[in-house]
């Protein structure tokens, strides 16, 4: 590490958000395929387990496989359903192809494909707020009956035939406030057609508790560092949460990517992680910060 460029400064101010790292879906996911593993040898998991990159280097490491469908999937293997969840006809294949299921679906995402479902059975057309790309929001879709769309924000809802009944749910990663822009557009827009509109509160609490400890920190601090996986939504959403208060900030997966030149100026940094994010993760990028700080100072 190359810090003696940058000059002599006075000691920084590391300060962490209170609420960051592994929720509860990531570690049940994590310790249930563990204790399978250990047990069967082996298992495979369609797709990421947890979208962070050094954990799937740990799993992997107990046993644990990615795979990109069930034919690469030993005969009577086990299929591990990640925590995203999927969608009906998923595990349908599962069992046509004759493999052991393992669902580690996060219980709150599993809420979601009960209300998705009960909603879709009662003739309701299913709305979906979030990314139409990532992996939870295809897995909600596939228990809508084929009555589901997936929009990325309000905006989208304009090019929506909207139907007479509506269900709206959330991604379970986005922030409050995207979803209640939403929610209002859509309520904008079946006013004028007098539709009847359910709006289900889907988002996680652990990820909207992440977001606010980070917003309680930015005033605070010259520079965030954002830890976890590229992929990961939520980690994506705490960075624009800092970018969006125009305080500089870093995406990182690993302490390993910092760059001193980040810190030439500062005074504070402030910390915090996604929900998919190990704690040695974090820790790895203190420890970094308290040593260019120990060199610089």
């Amino acid at each position: 590490m190359n810090t003696k460029a940058h000059g002599k400064r006075q000691s920084m101010n590391i300060i962490l958000a209170k609420e960051m790292g592994f929720c509860y879906g990531v570690k049940r996911a994590i310790e249930m395929t563990q204790a399978v593993a250990k047990e069967k040898g082996e298992i495979h998991t369609l797709g990421q387990l947890v979208h962070n990159p050094s954990v799937i280097e740990k799993l992997q490491d107990d046993g644990i496989n990615v795979v990109a469908d069930m034919e690469a999937i030993p005969q009577d293997g086990i299929a591990t359903i990640t925590a995203h969840g999927t969608g009906k006809a998923v595990t349908e294949q599962i069992a046509e192809h004759n493999l052991d299921l393992l669902d580690a679906t996060c219980p709150i995402v599993s809420k979601v494909h009960r209300i998705v479902q009960e909603h879709a059975e009662r003739g309701y057309q299913i709305l979906i707020f979030g990314d139409p790309t990532h992996k939870e929001v295809r897995g909600i879709l596939g228990w809508s009956a084929g009555r589901g769309v997936a929009v990325a924000n309000a905006e989208a809802l304009d090019s929506v035939r909207l139907r007479r009944k509506i269900c709206l749910v959330s991604q379970t990663t986005q922030t409050v406030e995207r979803f209640q822009a939403v929610a209002r557009r859509l309520m904008d827009l079946a006013l004028e057609d007098a539709l009847e509109v359910h709006v289900v509160n889907t988002l996680c609490f652990a990820t909207t508790k992440q977001q606010a400890a980070a917003r309680d920190i930015i005033p605070q601090v010259d520079v965030m560092i954002v830890v976890g996986g590229r992929n990961s939504a939520n980690t994506t959403h705490l960075a624009e949460i800092a970018h969006e208060a125009g305080t500089p900030t870093y995406h990182i997966e690993t302490a390993a990517e910092l760059d001193p030149a980040w810190f030439a100026r500062t005074d504070s940094v402030g910390i915090t992680a996604g929900a998919s994010t190990p704690d040695w993760s974090v820790k790895e990028v203190v420890d970094w910060l308290k040593e260019l700080d120990a060199v610089a100072s």
